[in-house]
């Protein structure tokens, strides 16, 4: 086995010399600081979790803790491909490399160089305002490819270890190339099953089953008020994705479309989560993923004794944040947004109208920069072909 690792190793050398023979190699020195705090896996970036119904947001403990190395170095990724490399000292370190303009239809590729033998880090792209364009939790095994949908004066490439993770060094290989087809967005239905299920894996879920959603579910209180709530819930992910070509159906409506469908399940129970998706899905490459709202984790809120509306426009909320988990959105530190990760906001939060706007990034999706939610959407959804009726608001006004 030894004699296997340093045959490996020598063949990992020769590769990283030939990849370095025609590339540009850049080593970072840090030379400035900047709060920051890191990011986890894509796939671990997708729930959200219980919260006590009168728990305030600590921001304090949101807040990133100073004395992270930050450099914005300029680089010139257009035609050769770009070497980067550095060291991140702790989970907190990031680094940001400024690579001139982008221009519509640019293809970016940010990954390893053939067998790295490094750690693995989280590499994410930004546009001009750091409105994250593009991430990758793993650029060994996913690399991060995005072609820009707009002109950009300037593009970003942002490197950071990980939340919880230690530091380390990185060596990642960019490429820009010019030309590529522009995706065009597409109309996406989701279809909100209240019918129940069975066999159904989500995330890190297995083999869930449950049976029709009813508001006894939730607890004898809502027992009566099982349509009520129901039609808030469809409400609500109407009103929260009205400016968008997404076309909302319920198994109360209509069987499951036989073409591609976002699906979200009502029903189950989770010990520690409101709801969870089966992955961040950037620009919903996916059209056929599945999330779930589990409808009895909501009984430890009967104690804020809300109105059947009232729980549905919050239920509705929780279905409209795994929905766009499904259309490729991160967690933002805010707390009356709909993609609020689930420490910066309480259950009062969830039970009052939310909206998708531009935000601070969650931490540990990376430690600087901004989803601008309603751009993405429009990038990927396109915007409604038709306005939806004047009476489709949020079902609690």
């Amino acid at each position: 086995m030894n004699g296997g690792r340093t045959g490996a190793g020598r063949a990992r050398s020769a590769a990283l010399i030939a990849t370095a023979a025609v590339a540009y190699v850049l080593t970072l020195v840090p030379i400035a600081c900047m709060p920051a705090a890191g990011p986890l896996e894509d796939d671990a970036l997708d729930a959200l979790t219980l919260m006590a119904a009168g728990a305030d947001t600590d921001t304090a403990a949101l807040a990133t803790p100073p004395g992270s190395h930050h450099q914005v170095t300029p680089v010139n990724a257009f035609g050769i491909p770009v070497i980067l490399t550095g060291q991140l000292d702790h989970e907190h370190d990031y680094q940001l490399y400024a690579c001139g303009p982008g221009d519509a239809g640019d293809r970016w590729i940010v990954e390893h160089p053939l067998l790295w033998p490094g750690d693995r880090v989280v590499v994410a792209l930004f546009d001009e305002n750091m409105c994250l364009l593009a991430r990758s939790g793993n650029p060994a095994s996913r690399p991060l490819v995005h072609v820009l949908r707009r002109d950009s004066p300037r593009i970003f490439v942002g490197v950071t270890p990980g939340c919880e993770q230690p530091g380390r060094s990185y060596l990642l290989q960019v490429r820009r190339s010019a030309g590529a087809a522009i995706p065009r967005p597409r109309p996406q239905v989701a279809w909100l099953n209240f019918a129940g299920t069975s066999n159904l894996s989500v995330g890190s879920y297995r083999h869930l089953a449950f049976g029709p959603f009813s508001g006894a579910l939730i607890t004898d209180a809502y027992a009566a008020d099982t349509d009520e709530i129901k039609t808030a819930i469809a409400q609500t992910v109407l009103h929260n994705y009205a400016a968008y070509d997404l076309a909302v159906l319920s198994s109360d409506e209509t069987p499951v479309p036989p073409a591609d469908c976002s699906i979200i399940h009502f029903g189950g129970i989770s010990d520690a989560q409101l709801g969870v998706a089966d992955n961040v899905d950037g620009y919903n490459a996916d059209l056929s993923q599945n999330a779930v709202v589990f409808a009895r984790s909501f009984a430890p809120y009967e104690t804020m004794h809300l109105t059947p509306a009232q729980m549905g426009q919050m239920i509705g909320n929780v279905a409209s944040h795994e929905l766009g988990h499904l259309l490729g959105l991160y967690h933002v530190a805010e707390a009356n947004n709909l993609m609020a990760e689930a420490e910066v906001c309480t259950a009062w939060d969830l039970a009052e109208e939310q909206h998708f706007q531009a935000a601070d990034l969650y931490p540990c999706v990376f430690p600087t920069g901004r989803l601008n939610a309603a751009r993405l959407l429009e990038d990927t959804l396109g915007p409604r072909s038709e306005p939806l009726p004047l009476d489709i608001r949020a079902p609690a006004d």
